[in-house]
């Protein structure tokens, strides 16, 4: 009911009732729409890899590079938001509340490790740390592009996504220069 009801009481509520429960039955979820966001997220990761599972022969066959596999992975992630694209930013305005921002920042520390490790990140030394931070950033970038992207299948978001990308082998081939 998220996509019509949004981030809400009243979509616990009618999930409830779709689930043969009684409507007032959204009080077990005693921190209210927040636990439908993490739901979501953790649902959300769990599909990710499971889809990255299902292409890990094509994605590490050697031909693709890892810019190509990180593009792959985030898509994969961001495509999930598709249909809650229309109410994200209320899921995302619920997130950073003070009192959800702990968990909200857990979720997305996983969620950079899950893309990394997913695109075949591996280091064990300070990269490990720069890569996640940059994959993070570059996720949260494309998350709210496409909250505003009308485009067909979301072409712009891919395209912004792409060039992130590049940006981010850009930067890193002039610091290896340095």
């Amino acid at each position: 009911h998220v996509p019509e009801k949004g981030w809400s009481t009243e979509a616990l509520a009618f999930g409830a009732e779709s689930a043969g429960y009684p409507a007032m039955t959204h009080g077990v979820f005693t921190r209210g729409p927040i636990e439908l966001v993490e739901y979501f997220m953790e649902s959300a990761a769990l599909e990710t890899a499971r889809q990255v599972d299902e292409q890990h022969a094509e994605l590490f066959d050697g031909s693709v590079s890892e810019e190509e596999r990180l593009q792959k992975v985030v898509e994969l992630r961001l495509r999930l938001l598709a249909p809650y694209i229309s109410t994200w930013s209320q899921a995302m305005a619920l997130g950073l509340l003070p009192h959800n921002a702990p968990t909200t920042l857990r979720n997305l520390a996983l969620l950079s490790d899950e893309i990394c490790h997913a695109a075949g990140r591996s280091d064990t030394d300070i990269r490990w740390y720069t890569n996640r931070s940059s994959v993070l950033a570059l996720y949260s970038a494309c998350e709210v592009f496409m909250l505003t992207d009308t485009s067909a299948d979301f072409v712009d978001t891919w395209d912004f996504l792409g060039r992130r990308i590049a940006g981010m082998a850009s930067t890193l081939a002039q610091l290896k220069k340095a």
